[in-house]
């Protein structure tokens, strides 16, 4: 689901880089060998390491769209629920890797968290929303915490049992006298976990907020924002384009922006609109909601079990 800002990754011969962890995070890794001599010792196979702190809340704590929840958010994965689905999903992958004598690079998981609970992104969905963030930022988001990170090098059995290809790409079964399972640990892990799935949560969104942008209460509003950037001395047409503009410090006009957008009642107009569009959607969907979000929930539940 979910907003992510880079991946953890290590380094492996060949100069590959390995993506192991979404989201940002730490590393942390025993110097490099060979499978005989890199057995996992408790050093070396850590537990994944979860950062909880800093997490979005369910529903935005400040700004325009404070206290706002759109109706098809009951169907997305939230940002407790993702952790906790990757989290599993690490620690399965821990041990298909250690039970066969090789290293687990333990990651630190979501140590800079996502700006969104989910994928409605409902702080910025109609644009910046928060004066405090705009006075500081503009219109970027706030900088990724800093985290220590560290580097080994991956052998290439440890590559090939965690992917189940070796770096050169070739799928394999056997490396090095040890069994590498189909997919590798990673393979393993999905199937264990499984795959959590909002593809239809989002495509409704999606339609939602094509079908809001050329409502007409929404077109007036944002008509309306226009000529209040433009008495400011910004032209411009769109919320989705103040950002672009470059006639003075972003810091200046996103808090003039987040001014206009208040002034004319922007955020509460079009999330009203959104609103009433997602629940006819839902009406016309519910089944297929119902039955997609059962399958992330019994994901969620084979997650829970394995904490």
């Amino acid at each position: 689901m979910r907003e992510t800002r880079a991946w953890a990754r290590i380094a492996v011969p060949g100069g590959l880089a390995l993506a192991l962890v979404a989201g940002t995070a730490a590393v942390a890794a025993t110097s490099g060998g060979s499978p005989a001599d890199s057995t996992a010792s408790a050093g070396d196979a850590m537990a994944v390491r979860l950062v909880d702190e800093g997490w979005p809340s369910a529903v935005p704590a400040s700004g325009l769209a404070e206290g706002l929840s759109l109706p098809l958010e009951e169907y997305l994965i939230s940002y407790p629920d993702q952790v906790a689905w990757d989290t599993a999903r690490r620690s399965v992958e821990q041990e298909c890797v250690t039970e066969r004598g090789l290293r687990w690079f333990a990651p630190v998981l979501y140590a800079d968290p996502s700006f969104s609970y989910n994928t409605m992104n409902t702080p910025r969905r109609y644009g910046i929303t928060v004066l405090e963030d705009a006075q500081r930022y503009g219109y970027e988001l706030p900088e990724p915490a800093e985290v220590a990170t560290a580097s080994a090098e991956a052998t290439d059995a440890e590559i090939a049992v965690l992917t189940g290809r070796t770096e050169a790409g070739e799928t394999v079964s056997e490396i090095d006298g040890i069994d590498v399972p189909e997919g590798g640990c990673v393979g393993v892990s999905a199937e264990t976990v499984g795959m959590l799935d909002e593809t239809l949560a989002n495509e409704l969104a999606g339609q939602s907020m094509e079908a809001s942008r050329s409502h007409p209460d929404v077109v007036a509003a944002i008509g309306t924002w226009s000529a209040c950037m433009a008495e400011a001395g910004y032209e411009v047409a769109h919320p989705y384009d103040a950002g672009t503009l470059t006639t003075a410090p972003a810091q200046e006009i996103a808090v003039t922006d987040i001014g206009c957008k208040e002034q004319v009642g922007l955020v509460e107009t079009w999330f009203a609109v959104e609103s009433a569009v997602q629940e006819d959607l839902i009406g016309e969907h519910r089944a297929a909601l119902e039955e997609e979000q059962a399958r992330n929930d019994a994901v969620l539940a084979v997650a829970a079990s394995l904490q």
